[in-house]
């Protein structure tokens, strides 16, 4: 895992300054991580991982969408790069695994409450809730344009 070089508590100093200086390292390796993320064609969203499963699920209507926030969404993300330091399972690298946990993932959110929360005459966001998950959609003009769902 990429904290795993920069924070690994077997290396951790009772040097605050050299703590310091390796957090420091750690956010700057994190950011240009995320600033170097690749931006694949036709996509239009992200699923987040940790060890525990699914985190954060965002989607957009188109790819364009997408590729304007991706950076900024990518981002929101980076305390679970910062605090992960324990290797991941290999089966979570299975596309067939990975098909399973989002197809479990968007099943779950399928069976949350829906509370409207705004609408107006072209646009309405409807918060999703139930006891593991929060999140909400966004629908223009009928369709969805937005949803963005996270583990609580």
């Amino acid at each position: 895992m990429l904290c795993d070089d920069l924070w690994n508590p077997s290396t951790r100093s009772d040097d605050l300054l050299q703590s310091l200086r390796d957090v420091e390292k750690l956010k700057k390796h994190v950011e240009n991580s995320v600033v170097n993320l690749p931006l694949m064609e036709h996509q239009v969203g992200v699923v987040v991982c940790d060890r525990l499963g699914i985190i954060g699920f965002e989607v957009f209507d188109s790819p364009r969408s997408w590729a304007a926030l991706h950076k900024k969404i990518i981002a929101k993300y980076d305390d679970v790069l910062l605090t992960e330091t324990t290797h991941y399972p290999s089966h979570l690298f299975e596309t067939q695994y990975v098909q399973k946990m989002v197809l479990d993932f968007i099943e779950e959110i399928s069976r949350t409450t829906e509370t409207p929360s705004v609408e107006t005459s072209t646009s309405k966001t409807v918060v999703l809730e139930d006891d593991r998950l929060i999140g909400e959609y966004t629908m223009l003009r009928g369709e969805v344009i937005h949803l963005i769902v996270f583990r609580k």
